[in-house]
């Protein structure tokens, strides 16, 4: 679907901006600053019936290997200050195009690492340690980090649509297709590690220490990074609403809108310091809902000033990590290993408040 639309898409574009060129009812290019705050994460499970190994042996003696693992990774309180551009253009057939685009610096914020070690994966095995249930649904906390986080966003947009003017031309609404193209590059500094506290996780992390980090809390200039991409077509409309006040000057006030639903691919990368892994994520079943209102006050003839609130909601499922692990050692012996784990849950939020200064040719 993503091919087929972005062909339409594109040779629609192309034939439009022929006729855009040669004549034009409208146009208005917008540069604004606002502040913007995320949240993003993800949730993985790996079942015992999925688990790569269940034991080893080291000289002779057994070692237990939990029957499950889950983790949990957040950012949470990113705080954005971004620029954004917003480019409008109708012709004198109503046909509508639009282009946006913001870039933002992440100035603070907060990341959280958590794995569990889980007891009964649902397919009929246990844990080697014991029950967990006491410890809740996600079992044991064997490890935890937690870092400050920095980085940048940036999206991009591209829509085509068709103008229906009504209520003697004061209320507009313009339908579209378009595509996307959004990042988020994050780096994790003075990261700090934790093993858990109980006997059953303790157990875990010194079979398994050489995967994690040589000390047991560390802290100072150790730095983590994730980069995510979120690509896809969407469907949705514009509208805006031109009023008056009724003061006896020629001022007028728009109420204007967008609502977007995305379908997207997710692509993402990154590395764990604490963790010694790198890996990468997929999913092809990824959805955003995408709304922003606004006021704009035309106070020139050819000036706007424009205050607007925009939330985003991305979510997907059926995704993967692939979680590449180097060379390692386990006691006397060596291994590399990659994993592909299950990604139940990922999601990103946002909203943001802007102050748009723009010029209608």
């Amino acid at each position: 679907m993503h091919k087929f639309a972005v062909a339409i898409l594109a040779s629609l574009l192309s034939s439009s901006a022929v006729f855009a060129m040669m004549e034009s009812a409208g146009s208005s290019l917008e540069i604004g600053v606002g502040y913007r705050n995320d949240t993003l994460g993800w949730k993985t499970k790996a079942s015992c019936c999925e688990s790569s190994y269940s034991s080893y042996s080291d000289s002779g003696s057994a070692v237990a290997v939990p029957e499950g693992l889950e983790s949990k990774v957040k950012w949470k309180d990113l705080s954005i200050w971004q620029i954004e551009g917003v480019a409008k253009y109708v012709t004198c057939d109503s046909i509508y195009l639009r282009g946006n685009f913001d870039y933002g610096w992440i100035v603070s914020g907060k990341n959280t690492d958590k794995d569990y070690l889980l007891d009964d994966c649902g397919c009929g095995c246990s844990s080697s340690y014991g029950s967990y249930s006491s410890y809740g649904n996600s079992g044991v906390e064997f490890a935890k980090s937690k870092a400050h986080v920095s980085g940048h966003v940036y999206d991009f947009k591209a829509a085509l649509g068709y103008q229906f003017k009504m209520c003697d031309d004061s209320f507009a609404i313009y339908p579209l297709i378009g595509y996307q193209w959004k990042a988020n590059h994050l780096e994790d500094s003075h990261v700090r590690y934790d093993e858990g506290s109980s006997t059953e996780s303790k157990a875990y992390s010194s079979s398994y220490s050489s995967s994690y980090s040589s000390s047991t809390s560390s802290s100072g200039h150790d730095h983590s990074s994730y980069h995510a991409r979120l690509n896809g077509v969407f469907l949705g409309f514009d509208f805006d609403y031109r009023f008056g006040l009724g003061c006896g000057c020629d001022m007028d006030w728009q109420l204007f809108g967008t609502y977007e639903f995305h379908w997207a691919t997710l692509s993402g990368s990154g590395d764990s310091h604490p963790r010694n892994f790198k890996f990468h994520q997929h999913s092809n079943n990824a959805y955003a809902n995408l709304f922003d209102i606004g006021i704009k006050w035309d106070f020139c003839e050819c000036w706007t000033l424009a205050l607007k609130g925009e939330f985003q909601w991305w979510w997907a499922n059926h995704g993967h990590n692939s979680i590449t692990l180097g060379k390692e050692r386990i006691c006397n012996m060596k291994y590399s290993q990659d994993l592909r784990v299950p990604m139940s849950k990922f999601y990103n939020d946002s909203a943001s408040v802007s102050v748009d200064l723009g010029m209608v040719f």
